[in-house]
């Protein structure tokens, strides 16, 4: 999704583009207003930048954090597992030596 951002005359765009390759890029556009001497826009300036490897590395990042988040979660309910699964076991495994 396409974010705008404008500060004091300037615009920020990021978005995508299909080249007639068929491959996806990632630009961010930057640009300003250029004025005369009674402060009227008569023109804009600016410029795009290829941002593809840095949309490529957060989307890495973001599924990593992600995978990340779901292990820790599977790993945190299966030590909640543990001890009764623990206690279910030694129930089983009948009277203690000691008091034969």
């Amino acid at each position: 999704m396409p974010t705008l951002s404008k500060k004091n005359g300037i615009f920020e765009y990021e978005y995508r583009i299909i080249r007639p390759d068929k491959q996806i890029r990632w630009l961010h556009s930057k640009s300003m207003p250029v004025v005369n001497d009674k402060g009227e826009i008569i023109r804009r300036v600016g410029l795009a930048r290829d941002i593809t490897r840095q949309k490529e590395s957060q989307e890495a990042t973001n599924l990593l954090a992600e995978m990340l988040d779901v292990a820790l979660t599977q790993s945190q309910c299966m030590i909640i597992q543990v001890p009764s699964l623990l206690i279910k076991t030694f129930e089983f495994m009948g009277t203690p030596v000691k008091n034969l």
